[in-house]
This record gives structure tokens, sequence and C-alpha cells, in this order.
């Protein structure tokens, strides 16, 4: 019934992964074009995802921990490989493939989620330069005592946060 319920569990935490790793290809288009409100509906979508996901895992730990609890098994060897190596035949067979299904989807979501990450610091970049054009350069690059500076009003400063927000 134990082992039943854990294949349950990591059909639907794979189904969840599968989604998140959809919507991780939609959001490399969508940095494509940098539409940021969709970018902004996007990720609360991935956040979705994401507490569901945490909230399927800690199912999936807590009945771990029952079922290594009750195989005996010691608190180094608890793994889904030794848990795995516990069961019978056909339940085996079939966390098994699931197991690396798994794998495979997480190692894809993560090289996913690494072009995006370069997507988005790439955009950041264009936006740093975009902003160097801009605004004005400061007049003076050497130090000099301000004592004897002229004092200038109104002196436009760049900052990289809106500290009025």
């Amino acid at each position: 019934m134990s082992t039943t319920k854990m294949i349950e569990l990591l059909k639907k935490l794979y189904t969840l992964h599968a989604a998140l790793h959809q919507l991780a290809i939609k959001k490399t288009e969508i940095l494509k074009t940098g539409d940021i409100p969709s970018l902004d509906e996007h990720l609360k979508e991935e956040q979705k995802y994401i507490l569901a996901i945490r909230q399927l895992e800690n199912e999936r730990i807590e009945l771990m921990n029952q079922e290594f609890h009750r195989l005996g098994i010691r608190h180094q060897e608890q793994t889904l490989t030794s848990y795995i190596e516990k069961t019978n035949e056909p339940e085996r067979t079939t966390l098994t493939q699931l197991q690396q299904e798994f794998v495979d989807k997480i190692n894809e979501l993560k090289a996913q989620n690494e072009l995006n990450q370069q997507l988005t610091s790439q955009s950041l970049q264009v936006v740093n330069m975009t902003l160097d054009t801009i605004l004005p350069k400061p007049k003076e690059l050497n130090y000099g005592n301000p004592l004897n500076a002229p004092k200038e009003q109104n002196t436009q400063r760049r900052s990289m946060f809106d500290s009025q927000a």
C-alpha cells in the first residue's frame, strides 16, 4: 500500500516538474521578446507550481521517513535508491523508471533555468548600457578638494534603486 502511494506521489511530482519545465521554456520566449507584463504574470504562475511542488515534496519526505522506519533503513542510507532496493519487483521496476525520468526532467529544467538566467543577465546588461548612454557623465573624474570646488545644485546621480519607492 505504501509503495503504491509512493509511486502515485512521485508521478504527481514528476507531472508538476514537467509543467514547470514547460513554463521555463515559455519564460525563455517571454525573455527574448522583453514583454515585462507577461513575465510578471508568468512568474506568478511559476510560484503556484513551486508551492504545489513544495507541498508534495513535504508529503513525500514524511512518507519516506515512515517507510524507512518500517523497513529498518538506517539514517545514513535513506535514499530513494535504498528504498527501491527494498521493494518487490513490480513496484521496483516502476520506481526505478520514475527515478530515471525524474532525474532527466530535473536536468532539463536546470538547463532551461540556466538559459533563462543568462538571458536575464544579458537584459540587465543592455539596460545598464542604455542608462550609461542616456545619463550625463560626471564632469570630473579625479579627486579634488571638496572645499575648493564650486557648489553645484541639482546634480543628478545615477542610482540603481529608486529610493522613494
